[in-house]
């Protein structure tokens, strides 16, 4: 498996954690309840602000997430190449299923949980699958 690359293109400026995300770090992330602040993908269904790139170990901390470029994510199960992407409830990515927000494409294939992939990542009104 070739190795994940990036793109940088548009990030959200001034996030700072809602709690510890040390064991997020290329997860999907999403909006948390204060303005700025950014907590960890609970639910498939949760709508993503985008990948969390860094490893804030405690609330608080300023992080940098990835809403628009191309990014590496983790994978929750296996991606084909090409396939739309959306989170899982651990904030991994998966291939896109009915209910989920499509917040990319696959650039390369995923062979199972766990892998590191690259995605063209579109975190600005997702459509749901």
């Amino acid at each position: 498996m070739p190795t994940p690359y990036r793109v940088i293109g548009l990030r959200i400026p001034g996030l700072v954690a809602g709690a510890d995300l040390s064991a997020q770090q290329f997860r999907f992330v999403k909006a948390g309840a204060n303005e700025g602040e950014v907590v960890a993908i609970t639910a498939a269904t949760d709508r993503p602000a985008g990948v969390l790139l860094d490893a804030p170990n405690a609330a608080g901390r300023i992080v940098e997430v990835a809403s628009f470029e191309i990014t590496e994510v983790t994978a929750g199960a296996a991606i084909p190449y090409g396939a739309e992407v959306q989170t899982d409830p651990q904030g991994r990515a998966i291939a896109a299923v009915t209910g989920g927000f499509v917040v990319g494409r696959a650039l390369q294939v995923a062979v199972g949980v766990g892998a590191r992939i690259s995605i063209a990542l579109n975190c600005f009104n997702p459509p749901k699958a």
